[in-house]
């Protein structure tokens, strides 16, 4: 019989190392295998996620608290043109357009991309249009950035960012005392839009239902009726996989936040599961 990293090779069997989901690694190489004992299953590390090895699914706690989470796209807006408005993990630039836009703009000790009247960036990375790296069909997501709204965009429309095209996608916006998120068409409401100050936000796909914290606080736990089977689908159609700034799917001085954006991020993997305190730096895994 041979060892090799808790390997075990016998004349019948392959013996995967073992352990509970507590225990996986925190940042597996894809490919990698091992038996959770939690869910008793062999599981294989897909590109941000654990999968059951026999039939591909996730496995419960794909990613969670950051446990194996990767990141996809980072858009830092902030620094030299245009790296500011580049995403850093495939070097793609995104467009800015319409409306005002004013890149590198200092508010509240940070810079950022500010955007009012209708600006906007677009852009579609190719591992949005990637099986293996795209959301769709995951069940376990995080997209995260940090906005300071001057709470004068259009009203209760207004949009921080939308992927791929309503109502097949993902849609944030509010404004006017309340926040919508959009899960394929379907509205789930909660609390009071922040302004005037820096505000983190983060949806988190978490198996079947969506967790949606504002500064690190949980809002909202839910898939508001809408199909488990349901994912996010970013390339499914359009032009641009990702708008920030501005509604995808109207015209853009229709549905429009005014606005600083800074540090975007695109994970695969629920890297919060309870409430957190926000990074100001994102680790690029």
């Amino acid at each position: 019989m041979a060892t090799l990293l808790n390997t075990r090779i016998t004349d019948q069997t392959l013996v995967l190392p073992s352990g509970t989901t507590a225990q996986r690694p925190a940042n597996p190489a894809p490919g990698s295998m091992r038996f959770n004992t939690s869910v008793g299953i062999a599981e294989v590390y897909d590109y941000g996620s654990w999968r059951d090895l026999a039939n591909g699914a996730e496995s419960s706690g794909s990613g969670i608290n950051g446990s194996g989470a990767s990141t996809i796209l980072y858009i830092p807006f902030f620094g030299s043109s245009p790296n500011d408005i580049t995403d850093q993990i495939s070097g793609t630039v995104g467009t800015a357009a319409g409306g005002s836009i004013t890149r590198n703009y200092l508010q509240g000790d940070y810079t950022g991309f500010y955007v009012s009247g209708g600006g906007y960036l677009d852009i579609r990375p190719p591992q949005f249009e990637t099986a293996q790296t795209t959301l769709n069909g995951r069940r376990y997501w995080t997209i995260e950035w940090w906005c300071w709204n001057f709470g004068t965009g259009t009203g209760s429309s207004a949009t921080q960012l939308e992927m791929n095209n309503y109502p097949h996608g993902i849609l944030y916006r509010g404004q006017s005392g309340s926040v919508d998120h959009y899960w394929r068409g379907s509205p789930i409401s909660w609390g009071s839009v922040t302004t005037g100050v820096w505000c983190h936000y983060a949806l988190v796909g978490y198996g079947t239902t969506i967790k949606v914290f504002n500064n690190g606080t949980q809002v909202a736990d839910t898939m508001n009726a809408v199909a488990s089977s349901q994912f996010a689908d970013p390339y499914l159609q359009g032009t641009s996989a990702l708008r920030i700034g501005a509604s995808n799917h109207t015209a853009s001085t229709g549905q429009h936040t005014n606005g600083v954006f800074r540090k975007f991020r695109v994970s695969l993997g629920a890297r919060y599961a309870a409430a957190f305190t926000p990074a100001d730096v994102y680790p690029i895994t």
